[in-house]
Formats: C-alpha cells, structure tokens, sequence
C-alpha cells in the first residue's frame, strides 16, 4: 500500500515537471514567434525586402550597393546608379528626386574590395571595422532609426557568401539612406570638407560618449581621401590630425586601438572619465553627485554590454570628472577644433552651461549634440539659446520620436538631435 502511494506520487510529480517543462517551452516558442513578428513587422515598415538570393556578378562587374541599401546590383566600371536621397521611413519621399545634403558631394562613397572573409565591414566612406563591433546588438533592432547601420549589416553578410565562394568581389557604396545618423554624417562631412589649410593647423575632432571611436575614425577616413593618403600610415600631412575619445569605460581602450590600426593609424588620446560643467575645477579632487554617479554606473554597466568589450578595469575613473575646457587644457589641443561630437547620455544638459558654450566660442567651429530624455523639447531650448546667444548659427535640432519631420522626410529619432555653426569661425 505504501509503494503503490509512492508510485502515484512520484507520477504525480513527474507529470507536474513535464507540464511545467512544457509551459516553458510553449513560452519560449511564442517569444521567439513574438521576437519574429517583431522583425517582420519592424521590417515592413522599414520598406526594405532583401533579395530572396544572392546575386552573382560576372567578372567585369562591380557589386554596386543600390541608394536604399535594401541590395546591390551588378554593374560594368563605366555604369552609375543614381545618388539621389531614400529615406528609410518613406521611400517615396518627393518621389525618389530629391538630392542629398551638400556636404556629402564633397565626397565619393566607398569602392574597392570587399573584405568579409577576414569579418571586417567596410562602410561607404571607407570606415574598416570588425563586423562584430559595428553590427552589435544594440542596433539590430533599431531598423529605422539606425538604417544606415542595419542595412549596411545585411549587406554585409550577403556579401560574405560572395567571398566564400572564392571570388574576388570589387564592391561600389552608395550616399546613405536617411535616418538618425544621416544628420551627423552630414556634419562630419561639412566639418571636413571645411578643412582646407592642413600647412597652418591641424585637423582637430573630439568625440565625447565616443564608445569605440566611430566618428573619429570616419573622419581620418573622410580626410584621407580628401589628402589622398595611401597605405597604412596616414599622418604624413604638415600638421598631423588629433583626435580626442572620452569615455567612462576603459575597457573600449584595445577596440579603439585596433581601429586607429585598421583606419590609417591616426594620433589620439582616449580619456577615461566623466564629462562635466564648467563648476568643475578638473583638478581630479570632486568626486560625482549621488545622481550622476549613479548615471555613470548605469552607463558603465548598460555601454560596456552593449559594445561586447567586457567590464571596466577601473571603475573609480569613470567618478572622477572634468569639464570641456579642462580637457582641452589637459591633452593640449591646439587653439582651433574643428569639431565637437557629444552623445554623453543626458549630461549634456548640464555640461553646456553658459560657461563652457562660451569657452567653447573661441576654439570650436561645430558642434553635434545628442539629445537624451523624454522631454528633450523641454531641455534643449535652453541650449538653444545660448549657443545662438554666443554668435552661433543652429544647423539642426529634431526632438526623439517616431516620424519627425526633416528637409530630407520623416525620420524616427531614438535620441533627438542638436547642431551648431560657429559664426566667428567660419573659414578658418
């Protein structure tokens, strides 16, 4: 009597672990449904069907990627595909006729060949990066804000069945598609373009929030070919470029590294730290309030994930902060920079304080913001005003949001978007 109790308990037990085995596995078959539909829906509005197959380019053909990024077609060398503006949102945006921002004309996109079997993405301005580290996790979602990358992505791995299958690929980039990045492409652009007089003053990009350098090294490539460098080492200019990364995560260091090596091995300094007011003296004493200490672990734990390059070694560098002018002060910079690119996680708002915006009047031509926030139309006129106050021209300014209006068609901003010209500096 007392087994056969033991037998229906153990029964019993037996069918409560399979049904809860089988309630996971329903579970986790409808979050990957769910996560499916997802895509499929997120990939219906982003108007983009990638090709069913791969193509196959004869010999004499080139891979050229068509200008809504969605595929390539093969093309002879002497053939040209169109360089007019998709917007990732709305392909039929003035139906398909409207040209690009001007800046970008200063400047041919990407040709050459492809590199997939050695895993390394190469962008439409020539930008040399692990697949990896530029088709991250913290983007693949992202498919209409973040189109420019996305789409970059699936196209890259179309291509590396083209590598693979022993072929020699020549491949021809296109402008990009319009979407969040497009507008601080455009500064980079114009930033460079700008830089005429390399025998006076050198080129000079900082880059706060810089993660692994992505807009520093897309300008060494812009002014590569605009000084037409060649080969692996690209600092032969009279006044070699600087460039200053500033991060709270140390542990970006041998990424940013690898980078400056695949990119033409450009002079940098990569600081440590987080980015202040003015109030702070940079003397390295201040330690961070509560709240923004506890942003800066936020960020340290959430950024170092999301870019795969494990923890900080120092944690204790990301408390310590330094304002914009102490910076400058610190690595020397010379006496004009050419740009300043901030995506610094809603410290913005009290690093651009009236004393650091009018520091920065004297030594900086542009500056691109990244906005964070919900109430980013609450916060940024603030900024606003007192960039204009100080002689500056606004160049763009979008809040975050789904279908924001642009001159380029609508645009779904994840962060909003900030920039400035500074009048006193114009053609210097």
């Amino acid at each position: 009597m007392f087994c056969h109790r033991l037998v229906k308990i153990f029964l019993l037990l037996v069918l409560i672990i399979e049904s809860r085995e089988s309630i996971d596995q329903r579970r986790r078959i409808n979050i990957t449904k769910t996560g499916a539909f997802i895509r499929r829906r997120q990939r219906k509005r982003q108007h983009c069907i990638l090709m069913p197959k791969i193509v196959k380019c004869h010999v004499d053909e080139t891979y050229v990627m068509r200008n809504d990024w969605c595929s390539f077609e093969c093309l002879k060398s002497n053939e040209r595909i169109d360089d007019l503006v998709v917007n990732a949102v709305d392909p039929n945006f003035q139906n398909g006729r409207k040209k690009h921002h001007e800046a970008f004309y200063n400047f041919e996109p990407w040709r050459g060949k492809i590199r997939a079997n050695e895993d390394l993405l190469i962008d439409f301005i020539g930008l040399v990066i692990p697949f990896e580290l530029y088709c991250n996790e913290a983007y693949n979602f992202q498919i209409e804000s973040h189109a420019i990358r996305t789409r970059q992505c699936d196209l890259f791995r179309q291509l590396r069945h083209v590598v693979t299958s022993g072929r020699e690929a020549l491949f021809q980039a296109t402008y990009p598609v319009v979407a969040e990045e497009y507008f601080e492409y455009a500064d980079l652009f114009a930033s460079v373009a700008d830089y005429n007089n390399p025998h006076q003053r050198p080129y000079v990009l900082v880059e706060g929030g810089s993660g692994y350098g992505h807009w520093t090294f897309s300008a060494h490539r812009l002014l590569m070919q605009k000084f037409n460098f060649t080969g692996r080492n690209s600092n032969n200019l009279p006044h070699p470029a600087r460039y200053l990364l500033i991060d709270v995560i140390d542990s970006l260091a041998p990424a940013i590294e690898n980078l400056a090596k695949l990119n033409g091995n450009p002079h940098y300094f990569f600081h440590v730290g987080f980015m202040a007011s003015s109030s702070y003296s940079g003397t390295g004493t201040e330690v961070l309030s509560p709240e923004l200490l506890e942003r800066a672990r936020s960020n340290i734990k959430i950024y170092s994930e999301d870019w795969g390059v494990g923890p900080p070694k120092n944690r204790s560098k990301g408390k310590i902060p330094i304002s914009l002018r102490a910076l400058f002060q610190l690595y020397n910079l010379p006496s004009i920079v050419d740009l300043v690119d901030l995506d610094i996680q809603r410290a913005e708002y009290a690093v651009l304080d009236d004393h650091t915006v009018a520091f920065l009047s004297t030594c900086v031509k542009r500056i691109h913001i990244g906005t964070h926030l919900a109430n980013t139309y609450e916060l940024t006129p603030p900024i606003t005003k007192r960039f204009i106050s100080h002689g500056w021209s606004l160049v763009w300014e979008f809040d975050h949001g789904h279908r924001v209006p642009t001159p380029y068609g609508p645009v779904h901003f994840g962060d909003g978007v900030l920039s400035f010209v500074n009048n006193h500096l114009i053609g210097v």
